[in-house]
């Protein structure tokens, strides 16, 4: 019988910090191995695949991590598959683009636009791919075990795709490409680094909210935007290596942690961003146009306050009410704070505003 735990972590207000709910689903079955990569599509489930040393494999498991299928893709080759993300329009990207060695001169992301048909009616696969090399990897430089050329996340937006290194240096300096979202052969510009406090395994972006999360090893890190200028804050959980992450909806996301060994399977993992009140929700956070409240109690009064203390907003209501939307789409970007009054408490919530 599998075990399910949870486990709730707190962070530091100054970091702009929420509750965290973290629950260990299960292990992933099938025989793919240190999964590298995870998506989830509406009737089909949870999509994973495996890193070098595996075949060109999808399995598809359920939200414990029980096989419900898999997809043999023949005409690929699995050199070092590292991430797996969808677009907007559904479209599957699997990256090789493992490079431990810093030694590959061409990476190469395969994009499947019928996966779903595929899946449920065996309707033949619709496939191309990108090869890139990086804009400042020299056909010179020579096989370095330290380097940071090494790639295991990327996300898509709109007509680019943004990547972000892992290096093996020490030094944690996450690099980040933008690569044209073009069959063919492209160059991947480099455009900013960060200097992180572990490298980066995994990435995820949420087109609504336009903020970007990159794992590591045992945390998350948010941004706003897809560029490494505007780190957002940080999570922490209990795992030694997640290698993807997927985003299911407001606050909920799924992970997966690469467990090494002879014959160890990874871990499926969900974490919530979770109210500091059980009976209260204030979301989406970051918003952008609208931030709806929730409680299960009649909401008396609902203020809001600048990072400078100064009152922006404030609705008492004649008769209490269960929710409120409040329009955001003119106010300035930065972080603000509502006190939620409900039969006499007063609750705060920390959000942002991003355009």
């Amino acid at each position: 019988m599998r075990t399910l735990w949870i486990l709730v972590l707190c962070f530091p207000w100054n970091l702009f910090a929420q509750e965290t709910v973290f629950t260990y689903f299960g292990e992933i079955e099938g025989d793919v191995r240190e999964v590298s990569g995870v998506v989830f599509i509406q009737s089909m489930g949870f999509l994973v695949i495996g890193d070098s040393g595996n075949e060109p494999q999808i399995n598809v498991v359920d939200y414990q991590g029980y096989l419900q299928g898999s997809i043999t893709l023949p005409t690929l080759v699995n050199r070092d598959w590292e991430e797996m993300q969808l677009d907007v329009d559904g479209r599957l990207y699997i990256g090789d683009i493992g490079n431990n060695f810093s030694d590959r001169d061409t990476m190469v992301i395969y994009r499947i636009n019928n996966i779903l048909p595929h899946y449920l009616e065996g309707i033949p696969l619709e496939m191309d791919s990108i090869r890139f090399t990086y804009s400042d990897q020299l056909p010179s430089m020579p096989f370095n075990e330290t380097g940071n050329f090494d790639c295991e996340a990327f996300v898509v937006a709109k007509d680019e795709i943004h990547l972000y290194s892992k290096d093996h240096s020490g030094q944690n300096f996450a690099k980040h490409y933008v690569l044209p979202n073009e069959t063919g052969a492209q160059l991947a510009m480099l455009q900013d680094s960060m200097q992180l406090d572990a490298w980066v395994t995994g990435a995820n972006l949420n087109w609504g909210a336009n903020l970007l999360h990159l794992c590591s090893n045992n945390s998350m890190t948010t941004f706003v935007n897809a560029d490494l200028n505007q780190p957002f804050t940080t999570y922490d959980f209990p795992t030694t290596q997640v290698e993807g992450v997927h985003q299911l909806g407001d606050g909920a996301f799924t992970f997966v942690e690469d467990v090494e060994g002879e014959g160890a399977l990874s871990k499926m993992y969900s974490m919530r961003l979770a109210s500091r009140d059980d009976d209260l929700a204030l979301f989406p956070n970051p918003a952008n146009e609208r931030i709806q409240l929730t409680a299960n109690q009649s909401i008396l009064r609902f203020s809001v306050f600048d990072r400078l203390g100064k009152i922006v907003f404030e609705k008492e209501f004649e008769t209490p009410v269960p929710d409120y939307i409040l329009d955001v789409s003119n106010w300035a970007e930065g972080h603000y704070t509502a006190i939620i009054e409900i039969e006499g408490a007063e609750i705060p919530e920390p959000f942002v505003v991003v355009h």
